[in-house]
């Protein structure tokens, strides 16, 4: 992993955008966690598919960012759809709406040091 300790170490805040099915997020990035330096930083984390309910997910996901020595800052919930039989099909305005969001938070994030 020392490429991307080498391509985060300038950034703070640094957003960690991952997919999460059932609760459960992806081995990928749990042992991409397990490998990079995050001490000092502060951490978003974006969960894409989860929801609110449902906070095994972010209590992992804190967790092992904290173990790495980073500042857990908040979470933000990207693309919450409800799945199975009530899918609903998403637009480019819903995601240029989450888009927003992530951009709102991340600039407010970055002016608090």
């Amino acid at each position: 992993m020392k490429k991307a300790n080498t391509a985060i170490v300038e950034f703070d805040p640094i957003i960690l955008l991952t997919a999460v099915w059932k609760g459960i997020p992806p081995s990928s990035m749990i042992d991409f966690l397990e490998e990079i330096d995050l001490h000092g930083k502060r951490i978003i984390l974006g969960l894409v598919g989860d929801n609110e309910t449902d906070p095994k997910a972010v209590d992992k996901l804190r967790c092992k960012v904290e173990e790495r020595g980073s500042r857990f800052i908040t979470t933000i919930y990207l693309r919450e759809v409800i799945t199975g039989p009530n899918w609903i099909d998403l637009g480019d305005e819903d995601f240029t709406k989450d888009a927003a969001k992530l951009a709102e938070l991340v600039f407010t994030v970055s002016e608090v040091q």
